[in-house]
Parts: structure tokens; sequence; C-alpha cells
């Protein structure tokens, strides 16, 4: 968004009347889809920048061909995630209003723009907007002249962020499904089945059929060019949703020439899966209503663009930033790989006693995960009371500072074991050197019953508190989590396997692996 803010964009009244979120049925408040890009933009730029970890990074820059495209494309997949809202079933799904006349759905405000909607099936049924916007960005990326593997590689991000990749025969009914009474198809000709013919369901070079009167908002006409334009009602959709993924590129950076070159490079699986945590991510910040406050219904939207339809980009930057701040994200652990000798080491992280010195197993575990050249996988086998624990947090610490990783997950086989352990993580964290600017160290005790560990609830209580001061300007000096802190965003059942460090049962890593 930074790399724009000196050029004006412009939507239209139709793209700005088009809602994301609701007050849940309060009839109250809402917000304009394109906010809500915006503010997805926005997290998704301060995740690259500030919580991604070297390593990740490193996965995800030779993807994209041009390693600073990484971000680049991080960030307009962030802004378009939601472009499946952009579509007619979506607008009108009802939302109560209570005592309001517009009560029913938000529809009245893309109708009152001049967006119209036909007769339309029941949303029961019908494929969600994280499909119909990986449909909507495979036609797009098409009409750029894209292949259809690297298309599908690349909108597969979009059908995924709401946690799972679509199977096959629901990416095969939402591209082919013309015969339906909701048919969305972007491929009138494309009917053959899972099978796909190369040719047909998004084209060759961009060209492609379509069939009339789809929920989606594809184009009424039986065949066109990616290039036509034959108006209509689904034609005024489709336009929309193409205006509003061109303010997705303009948000990010993603010019001609950078969609040129990522045309080129179909994003591996692996690769794929890593960018949609990243855009789950950024649409869980942008959701919370707490940091990124809904605009009141019947207000003039005025706010983040004006009656011509100039985005304020300053204003939605501005919201970001201040959005940013109150999630207090603690960000990547990054620690300059200057070690010292193993006894040294050992007395300033685990307080040795003065003239104690390290076990031979432990000063080994040191040296292996400091001298290797390329070290992946380190395992320790020794009697019990040599101290393990520690040689493992040395090692850890000495391979996530030389190879760039974000922090540490340490396991163990029951929840008891692990509240033995975690006072002894978090003295070690307490004692590791943070880097100037960087901000505390985040933790999260992992298991059903955390909330009856006395030290990790005070280490929540002192991090709340330390918050509260610091929202009043306030330097809480004599907080005790020592640059430890619990975040509140990063807490709970999903969120809570996000922070710096992890302590966890066994069986919570095999549970999300498994999701």
């Amino acid at each position: 968004m930074g790399a724009i803010a000196a050029e004006e964009l412009i939507l239209s009244r139709q793209a700005r009347s088009l809602w994301a979120k609701s007050d849940g049925g309060e009839g109250e408040a809402w917000l304009p889809l394109y906010v809500h890009m915006a503010d997805a933009e926005f997290i998704g730029e301060k995740l690259w920048q500030s919580w991604l970890s070297d390593a990740i990074k490193r996965v995800l820059e030779p993807a994209a061909g041009i390693p600073i495209l990484a971000e680049t494309l991080v960030r307009f997949l962030c802004a378009a995630h939601d472009i499946g809202k952009a579509t007619p079933v979506f607008q009108a799904q009802p939302i109560w209003a209570f005592g309001r006349i517009e009560a029913g759905d938000l529809s009245y405000k893309a109708r009152k723009a001049g967006l119209r909607f036909s007769s339309l099936p029941s949303s029961s049924g019908v494929p969600g907007h994280p499909i119909a916007g990986m449909v909507i960005l495979e036609r797009y990326l098409a009409s750029k002249g894209w292949e259809r593997d690297v298309v599908r590689s690349y909108a597969s991000a979009i059908g995924a962020h709401h946690g799972r990749f679509p199977i096959s025969e629901e990416c095969r009914k939402a591209r082919t499904a013309c015969d339906e009474p909701y048919g969305f198809a972007v491929s009138g000709d494309a009917k053959e089945g899972p099978q796909d013919d190369p040719g047909s369901v998004l084209g060759k070079r961009g060209s492609f059929r379509e069939v009339p009167g789809s929920a989606w908002g594809n184009r009424g006409n039986a065949e066109r060019s990616a290039q036509g334009d034959s108006g209509g009602t689904s034609g005024e959709w489709e336009s929309v949703q193409e205006e509003l993924l061109e303010f997705a590129r303009q948000l990010s950076g993603l010019d001609d020439e950078a969609l040129d070159e990522l045309s080129k490079h179909p994003l591996p699986a692996p690769v794929a899966s890593l960018v949609v945590g990243i855009v789950i991510m950024a649409d869980w910040m942008a959701s919370n209503q707490d940091v990124f406050p809904l605009q009141e219904l019947i207000a003039p939207p005025t706010r983040f663009a004006d009656a011509s339809g100039c985005v304020d980009l300053h204003a939605l930057r501005s919201r970001g930033e201040t959005a940013w701040e109150a999630l207090s994200i603690a960000p990547s652990w990054a620690e300059t790989p200057h070690f010292s000798d193993a006894d040294a080491y050992f007395a300033s992280r685990f307080g040795f006693p003065s003239g104690a010195k390290p076990h031979p197993m432990q000063r080994a575990a040191y040296g292996l995960a400091r001298d290797s050249a390329d070290l992946g996988l380190m395992l320790i086998e020794a009697p019990m009371g040599s101290g393990k624990t520690e040689a493992a947090l040395a090692a850890a610490e000495v391979l996530a500072a030389r190879q760039g990783l974000g922090g540490v997950c340490v396991a163990l086989p029951t929840m008891a074991t692990t509240d033995a352990l975690f006072g002894r993580v978090h003295k070690w964290l307490d004692r590791l050197p943070c880097e100037e600017g960087l901000g505390e160290k985040s933790v999260y005790l992992a298991h059903g019953k955390a909330g009856l560990n006395e030290e990790f609830q005070g280490l929540v209580s002192e991090s709340r508190r330390a918050r509260r001061f610091a929202d009043i300007g306030y330097d809480l000096e004599d907080a005790s989590t020592q640059g430890v802190e619990v975040s509140d965003w990063m807490f709970g059942r999903k969120r809570g396997m996000l922070p710096t460090s992890l302590s966890v049962p066994w069986t919570r890593c095999l549970w999300v692996r498994s999701r």
C-alpha cells in the first residue's frame, strides 16, 4: 500500500457499495468490501515485514521468480482473498436489521448504486465465497494470458482461505455446473467432468466460454473473448469484480511487469500452503472488529473515499497502523548468531553457578549446532538427569539464529510433563537476548488445562496489565514478564500455536498436523 501512496485510486460507486462485514444482526454497522481488502493487504504487509521468519521468506521468494515479488504476491492475495463476496449471491445474503426499513439484507446498497439482482437461488448448497473468489481470480488471470495450471496454483490460495483447499468435485462444480439453477461456470464447454479438458475450463491464453445467469456475476453472453464486454446484468458484476482485483493490485504494487513474471512460475503445493497460512492470518486479523471497527450503516460512506470515489489511502493506512499496534503481535524471533564458548553460554542461559561446567553431552550438542554446515535434525539420547532439556534448548537457539527460524516448539508426552517443563522454558526465554527494537518474545502453553497453571496464568495477567498501561502511555517497568509476554491475539485453540515459543503435549502437534 505504501508503494503507491502518491497515486490516485478511484473506485466506482458500485465497487464502494459492496459489503464485507456486518454487525451480526444489530443492523447498525457494516464494512465496505474495499475497506476490508485494504485492511487485509496492510496486515499482509506487516506480517511479511515484522512477523515472518527469514527461513519462511527463503522458501517463498524463489517461487515468485524474483525474490522481491514474494512480498508483493502475498499482499495481493491478502487483498483479494474475499473477492468472492463481490457477487450477487453473497450480497443478497439475509442480514437481520431489527427495527430498520432495510431489514433483510444489505443488497439495497448495491441496488442503489446501479447493480442489478436477477432471480437468485437459495444460498443453501451454493459453494461459498472462497470458492467463488477462486473462480473469479482464475477468470481474471486467464484474461491476462496465464496458463491454466499456473492460474489454479495461485487461485487456490483464495479458495482455501477458510482453512481447507477445495476438493476436486467442488472445483469442478464451481467451474462447470452450468445446468444448475445457480449456474456460475466460467466455461460452458467444460462439461466433460473432473478430467477438465485443458482447452476448456479457462481456455487457452485467456479466452473461454460462459453461461447465462450466473449467481457469481459472469456475463450473460454465450461466448466471448477475454477482452470483450457485452454488458448486461451479469456483465455489471464482472466489471466490479475486475475493478476490485485491479484495486488489490494497486494496493500491493502488483504492476503488469510483476504480473507477467509471476505467470511464469506456478506455485508448488508446499509454497501454496504457506501462502494460504499467511492469507488466513491476515483475514483473521483484519476481521477483528475490536481493532478494525465497522462503519455506521446510515453514515455517508465518505470516511475512506470521497463522493467522486477517490480512495483516501492515508486514512486506510492510519487505520491499519492503529489496528496493528492494538493487536500487539510480537515480532519473529531474531537473534544475531554470536555464540561464545559452551561454558559461558550455559552459564548465561541457564543460570549455572560459578565454576559449574556443562555436561559433555550438552557441550557436544551445543558445538554440533554451532559448527555444523547444514544441520536439519538433531536427536539427543542421554540418561535421565543429565540435562537433555537444556541441551535441546541450546541447540534450538543456535540453529534458529543460524538458519533464520522464527521460534521453538517444546512438545512433551502429557499435560503433566508439559506443565512441569514450562517453568524451565520460561526462565530460558527470560535470559535470551532481545535485539533492540524487536520488542518482547511471545509464549503460549497449549493444552486444555493451561488455565490451572499458575505460572502461565501469571504471565497472562502481567501481559494484559502491561498492555493496559501502555495504552495510556505509561511504561510499566516493574512488569514481571521480563521481555516474555502472552499475546492476546495468539491465544486459544488454533491461534495459540503461532507464538515465538510454544509448550505443548505432542498429541496437540498431531492435532494441528491433521487439521
